[in-house]
Parts: C-alpha cells; sequence; structure tokens
C-alpha cells in the first residue's frame, strides 16, 4: 500500500497533486457511490441538496490577460475558508491549467493572466470552504474548458505589411 509520508516532504505536493487527475478521470468511481469517500479530502453533497452544477468560459482583456468566469447552479462562491458542517454547497473553485494547480477561485471569476500561446486545457474543480473536494453520487465537480490562445504576429512584420501596401 502507498504511504505518503514514505515519500520525502518535498515530493509529497506533487504526488498527490498527481492523483487528482486520476480520480477526474475513469478513476472517479474510487470517490463515488461504490466506496466511501474519505472524508478527510471530500465532503458529499447531502441527498436532499440540488446539486452544483459549474460551466466557464475563458474571455482575453485589451491587455493580454485572460479570464475564467464560471458559471456555478446550486454552488454559492464564499471568499472565508472555513468549516462548514452543513452540506450545503458553498466554498470555491481550485484552478488547474494543463494539470497544475494555479490558484483558489473565490468569487466566480478568475484571472489566469497571460496564457502562451497553444491549446490549454482549464479544469475547475468545486472546493468546500476548508479545502475538501465536493463529491456527488457521480463523482467530484468539475469542469474542463479547452482554451487556444493564437499565435500573435509580431509587430515587425504588421509594419513591414504595410509598408508593402504603401509602395502600390
Amino acid at each position: 500500500m502507498f504511504n505518503i509520508k514514505r515519500l520525502p516532504r518535498k515530493y509529497r505536493l506533487t504526488a498527490v497533486a498527481a492523483l487528482i487527475p486520476c480520480l477526474m478521470g475513469g478513476g472517479t468511481a474510487l470517490a463515488g457511490k461504490y466506496v466511501t469517500p474519505n472524508t478527510v479530502i471530500f465532503k458529499s453533497v447531502s441527498e436532499s441538496a440540488a446539486k452544483p452544477e459549474i460551466n466557464a468560459t475563458v474571455l482575453k482583456t485589451r491587455n493580454g490577460e485572460h479570464i475564467i468566469k464560471i458559471s456555478a447552479e446550486n454552488f454559492e462562491f464564499l471568499e472565508v475558508c472555513r468549516q462548514e458542517k452543513e452540506n450545503a454547497p458553498r466554498g470555491h473553485a481550485h484552478i488547474y491549467v494543463n494539470g497544475v494547480k494555479v490558484g483558489s477561485a473565490y468569487y466566480p471569476e478568475f484571472s489566469l493572466g497571460k496564457l502562451q500561446a497553444g491549446e490549454h486545457e482549464i479544469m475547475i474543480m468545486l472546493q468546500t470552504t476548508d479545502h475538501k473536494a465536493w463529491l456527488t453520487d457521480k463523482g467530484l465537480i468539475y469542469k474542463r474548458v479547452t482554451h487556444i490562445v493564437p499565435e500573435e504576429k509580431s509587430a515587425s512584420l504588421l509594419d513591414d505589411s504595410m509598408k508593402l501596401d504603401q509602395n502600390k
């Protein structure tokens, strides 16, 4: 059996982060209805509560910053981190870009900063106020969004093309 305490301290966070994608794909049954979830890292939405659903879009601002806008139904974003006794779906979202956690969203809008050109997989996972992952009978509550940042033309190329047009 794997024991994370046997790993050197500097590798523990990496090991925990590596487990999250496993739970996101076919491994969600590990945290679903077939096995009692570990209450240290998961919190189940009560059967009587409406199940949270999330969607997200990524927008680019004029200064090149990328903002993710999260729309959440049956979920309340809270700024405060505290332990909750009730199972009301509230808390924050952990944001991952290409499998790396980049931050926590305590509001339904989060800055990803400037992203390099190319395809980026962004994952939003709902968390409780005390950082446990929200869980339903279908598994973790998350949304994946693929965001493509196009290559930008350099200013010198634009300048050269403008010079050619002027010489006609």
